[in-house]
């Protein structure tokens, strides 16, 4: 069983489960603790747990529905807790395809601190991520565009010491397909790609 929710309280959030009554027990316990939350819903969507196709596919198509409601972009908590082994599988690829966080319940007696856990795995599968947290000067000058506002060469040289070096970082923003730039060379102005929004979102 799994729950898939976004980062948005007004639209329906989303569950993958089937009528297995172990399941349902552990998704009436999940939805007790969503109650306590500014969730307007939970949308029901049916799922073979033994097809690794049918569930990879529902995640993706849950997340394309919940995109058209956020064209800015949705960031998806994927909790397999409970889920078959076929079915972890598949949300787990389906984490990777689509930037979502992907966490578990750890039950108190597996626990080391003898209480529930909540287990996050960390998913850093834009390859442009890591070694962007590795590059401090330009990720500062990445993280301008946090605003997500345009930003003119002028915007962007702040502590910069020369016209070389805003270049060496926007070039290699522009090539790691984060930035891209509108306008000429004197009047224009850069931007986050859909790509340098994902990527913002999880810095």
């Amino acid at each position: 069983m799994a729950l898939v929710k976004n980062n948005q309280g007004n639209v329906p959030n989303s569950r993958l489960n089937n009528d297995n009554e172990e399941y349902v027990a552990v998704e009436n316990e999940i939805r007790e603790v969503y109650s306590k939350f500014p969730l307007d819903g939970i949308l029901t969507a049916k799922i073979n747990p033994f097809d690794y196709d049918n569930v990879f596919k529902t995640v993706l198509d849950l997340f394309a529905l919940e995109s058209e409601y956020h064209p800015e972009g949705v960031i998806f908590h994927i909790n397999f807790t409970m889920g078959t082994r076929i079915a972890v599988a598949a949300m787990s690829s389906a984490a990777y395809s689509i930037n979502a966080d992907l966490y578990y319940i750890q039950e108190a007696c597996y626990s080391p601190t003898g209480k529930d856990e909540l287990i996050l795995i960390p998913i850093e599968n834009i390859e442009e991520l890591s070694e962007l947290k590795s590059r401090k000067h330009v990720l500062k000058t990445f993280m301008k565009f946090s605003d997500r506002e345009p930003k003119t060469s002028s915007d962007l040289m702040g502590e910069l010491k020369s016209a070389g070096s805003l270049s060496y970082h926007t070039t290699y923003l522009s090539k790691a397909g984060l930035i891209k730039r509108f306008g000429g060379v004197k009047n224009g102005s850069w931007v986050l790609t859909e790509k340098g929004e994902q990527v913002m979102k999880r810095l």
